[in-house]
């Protein structure tokens, strides 16, 4: 079930799926009100090994591949299935589609991952959205067309460790992305 909720200075809150209490997503007033916040309920977070065609894009859940990815920072696509186990995970996935480039956007991704705690953060290109910039976290999704790093910070601090899984380790034995 997709909830799309009220852009402007609107609060979203997203309940702990292990517990304690719920965290607020932030609002969702920056690029002139080009940007969205959405929240999901994930039902399905099985296994698997074949492609898996998800009902959105970026997707903020569902079926994944066995093996995750290491927390860190992609110059290349990764396999979706991949990275939606890191969100199982309770990480956050920071995505960008940027045809005609966005190398100081980049930048600015690349220091907010930086500054984040280990082992909770990617950073990637992903070229099936229609928004630019995406942030995505088990069962949420902020799309925008700019970065704002303050509503990028909301959003992580109220949704990363918010999943089934609480893991912040790489992968064992599985192939380098």
């Amino acid at each position: 079930m997709v909830k799309h909720l009220a852009l402007a200075a609107t609060f979203v809150t997203l309940a702990a799926c292990n517990g304690g209490e719920a965290k607020h997503l932030g609002n969702c007033d920056a690029c002139g009100g080009d940007c969205l916040i959405e929240t999901f309920e994930i039902t399905d977070r099985r296994h698997t090994t074949a492609p898996v065609e998800y009902d959105t894009r970026p997707p903020a859940g569902g079926p994944h591949d066995p093996c995750w990815v290491p927390w860190t920072i992609y110059d290349h696509a990764i396999p979706t299935e991949r990275w939606v186990h890191n969100l199982e995970h309770g990480g956050v996935a920071l995505l960008y589609d940027c045809p005609d480039g966005c190398d100081a956007d980049i930048a600015t991704l690349t220091a907010f991952v930086q500054a984040q705690p280990a082992g909770r953060t990617l950073l990637l290109p992903y070229a099936e959205m229609d928004s630019r910039f995406a942030a995505v976290a088990w069962g949420a999704r902020l799309t925008s067309a700019c970065v704002d790093t303050a509503t990028l910070q909301q959003f992580f601090d109220g949704a990363v460790a918010r999943a089934p899984e609480n893991l912040t380790a790489d992968p064992a034995g599985c192939p380098t992305p």
